[in-house]
């Protein structure tokens, strides 16, 4: 029997043409089930949000002198963060700036104890 034979006209539906084929779907002869597929999409997912991460964590590196794990630019991300939220906003109410430097000092005593 012919891999790409044609299905009667009766059985199609308008405006598709549909293959009649000996095998069944790709989705069900592949090798990797779907949960694998969703797995890869979801790590490529992954890959693409780390991305700036790691060019940082490099960057942070070279800047620092020594080789920087995730964890320790993701420290220096936090702080990087607290001072802008703290020294920028000109108009901040003195109870939220207060707020903002308290985690300014916190995570910048978790740099210097962690790095």
């Amino acid at each position: 029997m012919e891999k790409n034979m044609m299905m009667p006209a009766l059985e199609q539906t308008p405006g598709m043409r549909l293959k009649a084929t000996c095998q069944k779907s790709v989705w069900q002869k592949s090798a990797y089930p779907k949960a694998l597929v969703l797995k890869g999409m979801w790590k490529t997912v992954l890959d693409l949000v780390k991305a700036p991460v790691v060019w940082l964590r490099a960057y942070y590196s070279s800047v620092c002198g020594k080789e920087l794990t995730m964890g320790q630019t993701a420290l220096l991300i936090n702080t990087q963060a607290a001072f802008l939220v703290t020294a920028l906003p000109a108009d901040m109410p003195i109870i939220a700036r207060l707020a903002c430097c308290v985690w300014l000092v916190g995570s910048l005593r978790e740099c210097k104890k962690r790095i």
